[in-house]
């Protein structure tokens, strides 16, 4: 069995770098899955308005997805 001792040892290192290289993928993988959950969420929100209540904003249906993604500087 392998202690934590060993673990701090000389082969400590790649096993840390490994790790975190594994932590900062997850979380980079996780963030953009959150953010495209948020941008659906938010995409299936604007779809209920009403198309008055949407050219009083100044966003047509067919502009909806990108409006949510990206924001107004990339349309």
């Amino acid at each position: 069995m392998t202690s934590l001792s060993t673990l701090q040892g000389s082969n400590a290192g790649p096993y840390r770098q490994v790790a975190r290289a594994v932590v900062r993928g997850v979380t980079l993988i996780l963030g953009y899955l959150a953010q495209a959950y948020r941008a659906r969420r938010d995409s299936e929100h604007i779809m209920g308005f009403s198309d008055h209540l949407l050219k009083d904003i100044g966003v047509a249906r067919c502009e909806i997805e990108a409006a949510v993604r990206w924001g107004p500087e990339r349309q």
